[in-house]
């Protein structure tokens, strides 16, 4: 995601919600759905690597629940001591992240949706 600062832009069948600070770097965001946009809780942009979403989604029996779905963008290649503390925050601030997140007894996916 290539837009700087946190917002919501409305595209007429989805929105998409936004977080970044460094301008043409890094950025965390959500393409969801509008019919979906009555089920969110919360979008909240933790950093410009981290974004979570907590939503009330349907199950098969019908019974509604809340899932928190966590965006993270993750440094990669430490060549320098920065990079290595950089790489470190990131990791601290996503396992903070998991540990708050309001279903705490839920299922992890993780995807590289990006990559080959």
């Amino acid at each position: 995601m290539r837009r700087q600062g946190e917002g919501i832009e409305d595209y007429g069948n989805y929105i998409l919600y936004y977080k970044g600070e460094t301008p043409g770097q890094y950025g965390v965001d959500f393409l969801i759905k509008h019919n979906y946009t009555n089920r969110i809780e919360e979008l909240k942009g933790i950093s410009e690597r981290i974004a979570i979403l907590n939503i009330k989604v349907s199950t098969q029996d019908g019974r509604d629940e809340s899932w928190s779905i966590i965006q993270a963008y993750s440094p990669t290649e430490a060549n320098k001591k920065e990079d290595v503390d950089k790489i470190e925050d990131f990791y601290k601030l996503l396992q903070k992240t998991t540990e708050t997140a309001h279903n705490c007894n839920g299922r992890f996916q993780r995807s590289n949706w990006g990559m080959p």
